[in-house]
């Protein structure tokens, strides 16, 4: 077997070239002069393996000069020796969710993402090609990452002997975890370099110093050549094409499909690596129904499977799944070669097309051949957010921001095509290594309204008390009868209502050292105030909230009101009680002035919000629209207006609720059960200045899950130097670091004074 450039280099290279090289000489990808197929004692065999075994099989088809005792040494060696927790590639069922459904969880290597399926093997391929060649030089990896590949790399490649490996990152644009990893990683023959950009100027700039030809001649001269770790190099996509294969076998192994049955596969993708494996493995032979392209709000891959045009000039967003931001795919360039016959002259065009003006049309026959196979589709954070809860309600499934955009877009994709076919959703990273936005995906998505069947069971057992009378005076399409806010409505005086939850410290003693008055809160909010009721000078400019009615509750209720007033506390800060994502530490009073808010939901003038102040949190409603004739409000608002006012159940113990006088405060009633684990989620948020192990400890109590790999201690690893560079700036510190032996002190010293004093990234939880 025989390597070929997608740009029509006439050179033919093996595999163990190919994988040094990483790329070819005139910038092209390296692809098979064919693509074997499987045979059916060959699936026999793949049914009767382990995992490593699995992946030795479809190597020994691609990689043919290396022996098969050569490659199963290379995946023994990455996959059975420690590295991975468990099955490096578990697939498991996800029920209710789908009868027919499975995840395949990728995330199980050292660094809690998949790309350590193959920079964990890749490694080992290298150091055995680079012998194999006699090349007598050591190889030098250079990886532009938009997140997981940079530590996947470096994690292979410390301290392995003949190699090193300098990783460039965008200095904006990956998550405070995924940065700690990268700086925190140990090693004597690795470098990490910030660059300001996107990922795609980083991933240009690699591609550039691999096509420096002056430069390659300096690296010879001093013993060393550079390779690629990236998608790129075809010693790394061969091995994401095995665990494609190795999940086929597993339901085999179980019986849930029959051997001829088709199955779709939905791959979160930015650089179009691991959806284009599974496109090599079906043209392998795998029983592929669907291929599902799911995308961020970067959304260039959806768009061009839908066009046929690519373009990458539009506006560059950072996301919640920051591994998908990405503009420009380099794998597509393999899919393009393919698909055209293989015509090099058309892909080297495309190619062209894009670096010069930044777009390039594949025409209606190549857009037709994409489309027979492949479906796009894209989800915004919000999106991906509502998933993200969504999932873990009717599953107990927790998964990462970018798991979540397979499973919205395909969740649209089957509403659209009825499609019956089994489908794998491919798991792409550890909800820990994302445990922020997860944790608040998890409050802030939930539904504003509880399932039909809670509330009608809601409904009659507040009907047994009396008070249903509030679920009366609505009609359909949010339109009222006559009542108390209608007839507020025309008084120009909407009904405000605040619920409050306050918590506790350590001693059970209410947290009362906010800082800032009354006055400075309402300027933050406008200046004004969002209730008709008049404040007094005995209130010190505050009005109290008015109490629930009904014996010593209301009482004890409006004593802690009175005190709240007295000591010049918020209005708005009511009684409550310690929950379970609250503080353990208790005790200290640093960081808890100022406030912040979070929206939960926004419609109009009508809003959900989280406001935190220091350990103290209110959720808070308002539905204020002042000098008004009639209340309108839009279907999210009344939605919302429903969850808080109208829903009957259980009051939540501690809450206060302040509402306009036209209003009785006893129809306002709150599903404990919702609430109270919203609140409980978010204060493992609610942290100032903190790193971010409360939410990761948050989020496994909640799933029961265990923190892999130390994501939970990465605030107290040192941290390697911070270099910070202009995109301009990357072959000087290749130079400096490979040609010069230069140390990152030396280059983090270099840099502008802002940056080198850094020794970020600091994980706050807000």
């Amino acid at each position: 077997m025989h390597y070929i450039s997608t740009r029509g280099d006439t050179s033919r290279f093996t595999a163990a070239q190919a994988i040094c090289l990483g790329q070819a000489p005139d910038g092209g990808l390296l692809v098979p002069e064919s693509i074997p197929r499987l045979d059916a004692a060959e699936i026999e065999r793949l049914r009767e393996s382990g995992y490593s075994d699995r992946v030795a099989l479809i190597l020994e088809k691609f990689l043919t000069d290396f022996t098969s005792e050569e490659l199963h040494e290379a995946c023994r060696a990455a996959y059975d020796s420690g590295n991975f927790d468990g099955e490096p590639a578990p697939l498991r069922r996800i029920n209710p969710y789908g009868p027919r459904s499975w995840i395949l969880e990728l995330w199980h290597g050292p660094t809690a993402a998949f790309k350590d399926m193959a920079l964990q093997l890749l490694p080992q391929l290298m150091v055995r090609a680079a012998q194999k060649l006699g090349l007598g030089r050591e190889l030098c990896i250079l990886a532009a990452t938009s997140g997981d590949t940079g530590k996947a790399a470096l994690e292979g490649f410390r301290d392995v002997p003949g190699t090193s490996c300098i990783v460039f990152y965008p200095a904006e644009g990956v998550s405070p975890a995924q940065e700690l990893q990268m700086r925190t990683t140990t090693g004597g023959n690795v470098a990490v370099v910030a660059v300001e950009g996107s990922f795609d100027d980083a991933q240009r700039g690699v591609k550039a110093l691999f096509a420096n030809q002056t430069l390659a001649a300096e690296l010879a001269a001093r013993g060393r050549m550079l390779s690629s770790a990236n998608s790129i190099n075809w010693g790394r996509l061969v091995a994401q094409i095995a665990y494609y294969w190795s999940s086929y076998a597993d339901l085999l192994v179980r019986g849930e499909i029959t051997p001829d049955e088709s199955v779709n596969f939905v791959v979160p993708t930015g650089n179009f690596g691991n959806i284009l494996a599974a496109w090599y493995a079906r043209e392998m032979g795998l029983p592929v129904g669907r291929l599902v392209s799911a995308s961020n709000r970067n959304k260039i891959l959806s768009d061009f499977l839908g066009s046929g045009v690519y373009d990458r000039r539009r506006e560059f967003h950072t996301t919640i799944a920051p591994s998908m931001d990405i503009l420009v795919s380099s794998n597509l360039e393999r899919l393009l070669f393919e698909l055209t016959g293989r015509d090099a002259g058309r892909v080297a065009g495309w190619m062209r097309d894009l670096a010069t003006e930044g777009v390039y049309e594949v025409g209606p026959a190549v857009l037709e051949r994409l489309q027979r196979l492949f479906v796009g589709g894209h989800a915004d954070d919000a999106a991906i957010s509502r998933t993200i809860r969504d999932v873990y309600d009717e599953t107990d499934l927790v998964i990462d921001t970018h798991t979540a955009v397979g499973f919205n877009v395909y969740e649209r994709y089957l509403r659209r095509s009825q499609d019956p076919a089994p489908v794998v959703f491919v798991s792409t990273a550890s909800p820990f290594k994302f445990a922020e936005d997860v944790m608040r995906a998890l409050a802030a998505s939930r539904p504003l309204t509880p399932p039909r069947r809670e509330r009608l069971e809601l409904s009659e057992r507040a009907d047994a008390r009396g008070v249903s009378e509030r679920r009366e005076e609505r009609r359909p399409g949010g339109e009222r009868r006559e009542g108390r806010r209608a007839a507020a409505g025309r008084r120009g005086q909407m009904m405000t209502r605040r619920v409050i939850s306050g918590f506790r410290d350590a001693d059970g003693e209410m947290i009362r050292d906010q800082q800032e008055t009354e006055a400075e809160g309402r300027n933050k909010r406008g200046g004004r105030r969002r209730s008709g009721r008049p404040r007094t000078a005995e209130q010190g400019g505050a009005a109290p909230p008015r109490p629930k009615k009904g014996g010593d509750r209301a009482a004890a209720r409006a004593e802690d009101a009175d005190d709240a007033a007295r000591s010049g506390a918020s209005r708005r800060r009511g009684r409550g009680r310690r929950r379970s994502g609250s503080s353990k530490r208790g005790g200290g009073t640093e960081g808890r002035s100022g406030s912040q808010t979070m929206a939960l939901a926004m419609s109009g003038e009508d809003r959900l919000e989280l406001e935190i102040r220091g350990e103290e949190m209110h959720v808070v409603y308002d539905s204020l629209r002042d000098n008004v004739e009639e209340p309108t409000a839009s279907d999210e608002a009344v939605r919302s207006e429903s969850f808080f006012a109208d829903q009957l159940g259980t009051t939540l113990p501690g809450a206060v609720y302040d509402v306009d006088e036209s209003v009785d405060p006893d129809t306002i009633v709150i599903p404990e059960t919702d609430l109270d684990r919203m609140l409980a989620e978010y204060a493992a948020l609610a942290r100032e200045k903190k790193p971010d192990l409360e939410p990761i400890e948050a989020l496994a109590e909640e799933s029961g899950m265990t923190v892999p790999f130390g994501l939970d201690r990465l605030e107290q690893r040192p941290r390697r130097p911070y270099i910070r560079i202009a995109p301009e700036a990357m072959e000087w510190v290749v130079r400096a670091l490979l040609l010069e032996e230069r140390s990152e002190e030396e280059l983090a010293a270099e840099t502008t004074a802002d940056t080198a004093g850094n020794m970020g990234p600091e994980i706050t939880s807000t």
